[in-house]
């Protein structure tokens, strides 16, 4: 079963002792800021969960690979 955004801030929520509402404008911000980096060039490492990196296609179009790190594969 998916989550959604709503359904995760209520989790960030409890977590991190926010209203929902401003954890549903830090998973946004946050979302906003890794693709700002990864738009400018940066690859984007998030200690324990993983490496985001932009990787060009060849056609002038790019994906973006994700490397899990091992402590999450671990927890999963």
């Amino acid at each position: 079963m998916d989550i959604n955004t709503k359904q995760l801030a209520g989790q960030v929520s409890f977590l991190a002792q926010l209203t929902p509402a401003q954890s549903e404008a830090a998973i946004h911000g946050f979302c906003n800021a890794i693709v700002r980096q990864l738009a400018d060039g940066r690859d984007v490492h998030i200690e324990g969960f993983g490496l985001f990196q932009k990787i060009p296609n060849g056609d002038g179009s790019s994906r973006i690979r994700f490397r899990m790190q091992k402590t999450l594969g671990e927890k999963l």
